[in-house]
């Protein structure tokens, strides 16, 4: 009987073994109860930008969580410095949620004057996982 069609088959059954078993990269499913990325959009402001104008002394805006809602909601903070001097300007205090959409208001926006805003919207359940937003605001109003 002849070796080399032997070795010859067997060679191109273990190249195909191998073929099947390295058959290309899978893309792993996230585990079992891993929680999404938090995507997060505010509406009624320009982000990073000092554009936005507030007529007096409160501007409401709002925080649209797009991503799948942690399971225990999110966090959403809010704080304020009045330039030049990053004078610390006391906003309500931080909102846990589970609703995708959530109205804030900012208060007490110094007149002629820029207030520079920063918003955290973080997982409760995992506070690793959050977005930052800056953006500044004027009153017009004296």
């Amino acid at each position: 009987m002849p070796v080399k069609p032997i070795l010859t088959k067997l060679l191109a059954c273990l190249i195909l073994l191998l073929a099947a078993a390295c058959g290309g990269k899978k893309n792993d499913p996230k585990p079992v109860g891993a929680e999404e990325d938090l995507a997060v959009k505010l509406e009624g402001v320009i982000v990073d930008s000092e554009m936005n104008a507030a007529q007096g002394t409160t501007l409401p805006f709002a925080v649209k969580v797009t991503s799948k809602m942690p399971p225990q909601g999110v966090k959403i903070e809010v704080s304020a410095l009045l330039t030049p001097a990053d004078t610390n300007v006391p906003q309500n205090p931080a909102i846990t949620t589970s609703n995708a959409n959530t109205d804030i208001t900012l208060i007490d926006l110094a007149s002629l004057r820029l207030t520079n805003i920063t918003v955290i919207v973080s997982s409760v359940s995992k506070p690793t996982n959050k977005v930052t937003f800056h953006f500044g605001v004027w009153n017009k109003v004296q």
